[in-house]
């Protein structure tokens, strides 16, 4: 899935990631944490986030942000989020298709100078763990089925103090000639 079915085969996509939950939501950002998939999750690269204001019928999903794969549960802040808004978020997993899992080291490194995103340290050293992420994300970040989805609103911004009235003031000039204020 990327935003529908990929081309990849069922036994090679992750499941949905787990209980998304927000913990901690301010006026512009919240944090959210969720379990890793039970299906397939050796070969997740990361988490794309998703959001979509609830109060647009013609919104589309974006994309807010990434996090990195953890081990059971990950925490991640999203940042960027308007103040008084209910948004939608889901989670999807990102992961290495088998067809890149299965190329060498070699065939990675040429696919990825034919689109001009090879030849440096990754390529030399073949790394190939973060030669395949590479050619992942040049493939669009290929992911896994989305959560479900979870609303919430973000609190009212504070609206700003008016400065107290000024009820005395006096005004002075020191020796060197600057004039200055004091006020209470």
């Amino acid at each position: 899935y990327i935003d529908g079915p990929c081309n990849h085969s069922e036994k090679d996509v992750p499941g949905k990631p787990l209980h998304v939950k927000q913990s901690y939501v301010k006026i512009h950002e919240a944090t959210l944490s969720w379990q890793v998939p039970k299906i397939n999750r050796a070969f997740i690269t990361g988490y794309k986030i998703m959001a979509k204001k609830t109060n647009d019928k013609d919104a589309q999903w974006e994309k807010m942000s990434s996090a990195t794969h953890g081990m059971q549960e990950i925490m991640h802040r999203v940042k960027g989020l308007e103040a008084n808004t209910e948004y939608a978020f889901r989670v999807q997993a990102m992961y290495v298709p088998v067809t890149i899992r299965k190329m060498s080291v070699n065939a990675i490194s040429r696919q990825l100078q034919l689109n001009g995103k090879g030849s440096n340290n990754d390529d030399i050293q073949g790394n190939k763990p973060a030669l395949m992420m590479k050619l992942a994300a040049l493939m669009g970040e290929p992911a896994g089925p989305p959560s479900a989805e979870l609303i919430f609103r973000t609190p009212k911004g504070v609206p700003a103090r008016a400065a107290a009235p000024v009820v005395n003031s006096a005004k002075y000039t020191t020796g060197a000639g600057i004039d200055y204020t004091i006020s209470w």
